[in-house]
């Protein structure tokens, strides 16, 4: 959201409220006349809306002239809109926790957008009961809440990564401590019960991802993480890693040689 208006509309207001709300923000004062004209609306049209804002609190009449109207100042409606979404989100959430029941069937959906992706994600955790285990380069304190949570439910946390990871939070963490740029990954396992896996598409350079409690998608994504962490470990022990030290053990196949993966394929 770029600007104010969008911003409001967001928050609940109509396109044209929010039009409204940012004009006599800038010009406070005006009548139901005036503001059409701003609009460039019909008196009619306008006056329904400014009388409805005007129930709702978003604008107020001039004391001196009962015809001019003025916004809201801004900290009020802030808090007042605060105040109604909280109450918006305790009634939506008990209306969900009234719903039957029903058996959860496998299922996998796709997920698009990052911020939604983290949403995703941070739901999850929420739900952990016995064991979260993760790879991602990105910065791990973003779920630090929902860790935090987690730890405090005496949830195991296994941690993987590339990127150099820095925590207050007790968790296991197993990482190449690379310096990561521009983060791309994220595998999340919640009680080997269900996983998200999402990556930045290089073509589309947007984050996408997939949730699914399907049994063999799950195992797969923590087999994957497992043995990351087991490579690791086996470079720390042996000064090397297992493909340096046999380079023979490569298969020579297109994932190994970068090919779909936005970086320069690798000559063998």
């Amino acid at each position: 959201m770029n600007t104010l208006n969008e911003t409001l509309i967001h928050l609940g207001m109509s396109k044209n409220e929010a039009h409204i709300y940012e004009i006599l923000s800038s010009k406070p004062g005006l009548t139901v006349y005036q503001i059409a004209m701003e609009l460039q609306l019909s008196r009619s049209s306008v006056y329904p809306l400014v009388e409805g804002m005007v129930r709702n609190g978003y604008l107020v009449l001039s004391k001196e002239d009962k015809d001019k109207y003025h916004a809201l100042d801004k900290e009020t409606l802030l808090k007042m809109l605060s105040s109604k979404h909280q109450e918006a989100l305790k009634e939506a959430s008990k209306m969900l926790d009234e719903l039957p029941i029903v058996s959860e069937r496998e299922s996998t959906v796709n997920v698009v957008g990052y911020e939604t992706i983290l949403a995703k994600a941070k739901t999850m955790m929420e739900t952990a009961k016995n064991e979260i285990i993760m790879n991602t380069d990105l910065d791990i304190d973003l779920f630090h809440d929902e860790l935090q949570q987690a730890l405090q439910r005496k949830v195991r946390i296994v941690l993987f990564s590339f990127r150099k990871q820095k925590t207050d939070l007790p968790i296991e963490i197993y990482s190449h401590d690379y310096v990561i740029q521009e983060a791309n990954r994220l595998m999340l396992v919640i009680d080997e019960d269900k996983t998200l896996a999402a990556s930045v598409t290089p073509a589309r350079d947007e984050w996408l991802g997939m949730v699914s409690n399907n049994p063999f998608l799950v195992r797969l994504h923590s087999e994957h993480i497992h043995h990351d962490i087991y490579l690791l470990k086996f470079r720390e022990k042996l000064g090397k890693n297992l493909f340096e030290l046999h380079p023979d053990i490569f298969l020579g196949t297109r994932n190994e040689r970068g090919v779909h993966h936005g970086k320069k394929p690798i000559e063998k």
